[in-house]
């Protein structure tokens, strides 16, 4: 072990040791020690509560009652604790429980969800919520008496949390949230983009969107935003918890004022993403689930901002020269949700009719190389039934699993997906044909996206053009890039990083551009010859706001802009009626300081 890591875990111990020290000797103080509560149970009237616009379901109740997935119709206790001393938490215990024997229509919905806990569990979890902690306790108020076979439910108690040390117990959170948003303070724009590349704005763009660009200091332009993708679904997997600074070129000299034939170039992504499955070898598509358009805000008012930095070429010897690289394309139409309900989104319908061909058009393809296509289609058939892909004098047989017609808890559709390799045979397009072959009157095929991946000549075709290396990455390789039909003008930039772009440094020689990087990681390049960019969509101004900063509060509403007046109305029930600390939040702040000014269902539990 490293001298550096035993000596901060020998500090950690000490500390430790320390705290327990401290305490065991002068107690915890009054505001962190044992606690004793009583609690009585205000029991009503089973009542329903919807499920959905159709459904209700019958619920046991009592005041102030929560419920959860796994018996939604049964009542739980909840109390939580906040927690302010590292390493001690609290050891929960029911004392003086009293109970009576529950009613028939009690009786009847714990029967139905087979409720049969003999004693009350007490549950204990530990949650934070923005940098706060606490100790969460839980439990069902019922008991059932296997010998009389009778339910009892409980209607006072005393609850105590007696506080222990616990060196394994950590307050720290592995997602760094920021103590303010960037839009606290200052004049800030929001844009928008639907398509990855390098966006332009110029002197009248910044005009429209509401800026002064001649009062503005051009080293002082900033932009921020997080760039394309869903945010995970997994609170382990990372998402940035504020808006972060991308770097950006802005024409002629770095200070004075923004002239008007100044421009700012950036690099913006669609918030659709494609990605490198490294055990497939094969780049996949992901579609927003949320937005079409990705969004960025633009500010004068913070000082200095980065800028697009040189970087050199690596002078080490190459060890892999690189003149291909693996292009790819998709083919996918979100025309119809077939359940009207879930994530899944197809296109195209396939029924008694011939094949439908799928044009794609890709430059520079090399002819007689292996390509792969991947299919995702879907059908609903009472017996089994197949798709066929087409493609490059290959075809290939998709199998659909049939549906059971006479089971009310069959799945609506069966999906099949398939990867198939062809050879190309063109330099510039390719075709896929695809075909369902219904084996009875009324079955129905739906497609949800054709992925093609394929090699192509390294040349360069404007006015912007994506490449990257994927044949030749492992540690301590140095890969030497030959770009073709690429004169002086072309501008290469490594756009890996996409909060971090770099200038790549190149080599001239006729009408080729060189450069060597290393290969220890997946790269991807942008190159361009200026003739034309991209144009973003302008939004206008944004109210500073502040989210991150924001104290806890015992009861959030999260509404779209259209229903505020109204939670308002609900918050300030709640604040005089429930006694509750309450604040209103529109869905566009939430997303503006955690998803990027984009819709996204995680911004929201990221911010709670």
């Amino acid at each position: 072990m490293r001298p550096e890591v035993l000596l901060v875990i020998m500090k950690l111990n000490l500390i430790k040791t320390i705290l327990f020290a401290i305490v065991a000797v002068f107690g915890l103080n009054s505001s962190y020690g044992s606690g004793h509560s009583k609690y009585t149970l205000k029991w009503q009237e089973p009542t329903f509560f919807p499920v959905n616009e159709d459904g209700y379901i019958e619920i046991i109740y009592f005041e102030d009652a929560v419920y959860g997935d796994s018996k939604p119709e049964v009542p739980m206790f909840r109390k939580s604790k906040k927690l302010q001393v590292p390493f001690f938490s609290y050891k929960p215990s029911l004392n003086n429980k009293k109970f009576i024997p529950v009613p028939e229509r009690e009786d009847a919905l714990l029967r139905k969800v087979f409720f049969h806990e003999e004693e009350i569990r007490v549950r204990q979890s530990m949650q934070n919520t923005r940098k706060e902690y606490y100790t969460v306790i839980s439990f069902f108020p019922f008991i059932y008496d296997a010998e009389s076979d009778t339910y009892l439910k409980l209607t006072s108690f005393e609850l105590s949390l007696e506080p222990f040390y616990d060196p394994d117990i950590s307050y720290t959170s592995s997602v760094t949230y920021a103590d303010n948003s960037v839009l606290a303070s200052g004049d800030w724009f929001r844009f928008c983009v639907d398509e990855t590349g390098i966006h332009r704005l110029t002197y009248n763009d910044l005009q429209e969107l509401g800026m002064n660009p001649s009062s503005i200091q051009k080293q002082n332009i900033r932009i921020y935003g997080n760039g394309g993708g869903t945010i995970p679904d997994a609170n382990s997997e990372y998402a940035p918890r504020d808006l972060l600074e991308n770097a950006i070129y802005i024409s002629g000299s770095s200070t004075g004022t923004f002239g008007q034939n100044d421009y700012i170039l950036f690099y913006g992504e669609s918030p659709d993403i494609w990605h490198f499955d490294e055990d497939d070898h094969f780049f996949r598509y992901e579609r927003h689930l949320y937005a079409t358009e990705n969004c960025y805000f633009i500010t004068a008012d913070l000082g200095p901002g980065k800028r697009i930095e040189h970087q050199e070429s690596i002078s080490d010897e190459p060890t892999h020269q690189v003149n291909e690289f693996l292009n790819r394309a998709v083919h996918q139409r979100d025309l119809r949700n077939l359940l009207e309900s879930g994530r899944i989104w197809f296109g195209e319908v396939f029924d008694a009719g011939p094949a439908q061909q799928f044009p794609f058009e890709m430059d520079h393809l090399i002819p007689n190389r292996q390509a792969v296509v991947e299919a995702y289609v879907a059908a609903r058939a009472p017996v089994p039934s197949r798709f066929t892909l087409q493609a490059g004098g290959s075809q290939m047989d998709i199998p659909i699993a049939a549906f059971n017609p006479t089971d009310p808890n069959t799945d609506f559709a069966h999906p099949g997906v398939a990867k198939m390799a062809f050879q190309t045979d063109t330099q510039n397009s390719l075709s896929i044909s695809l075909s369902y072959n219904r084996p009875v009157s009324g079955s129905r095929g739906w497609l949800n996206y054709l992925i093609v991946n394929a090699a192509s000549s390294l040349s360069f075709s404007g006015p912007q053009f994506s490449f990257r290396d994927v044949d030749h990455l492992g540690p301590g390789n140095i890969l030497q890039f030959d770009l073709s039909n690429a004169p002086s003008s072309v501008q290469i930039w490594d756009v890996t990083d996409r909060f971090n772009i770099r200038n790549q440094q190149t080599t001239q020689t006729g009408n080729n551009q060189r450069f060597r990087v290393s290969g220890e990681n997946l790269r991807e390049f942008i190159a361009f010859d200026g003739t034309a960019f991209l144009s973003p969509d302008l939004y206008g101004s944004v109210p500073n706001q502040n989210l991150h900063a924001m104290e806890v509060k015992d009861f959030f509403i999260v509404v779209p802009e259209a229903f505020k007046d109204e939670a308002e109305r609900l918050a300030d029930f709640r604040r005089t009626h429930s006694d509750l600390s309450v604040a209103v939040i529109t869905t566009q702040e939430v997303y503006n300081e955690f998803s990027s000014g984009s819709p996204d269902a995680g911004a929201i539990r990221n911010f709670m």
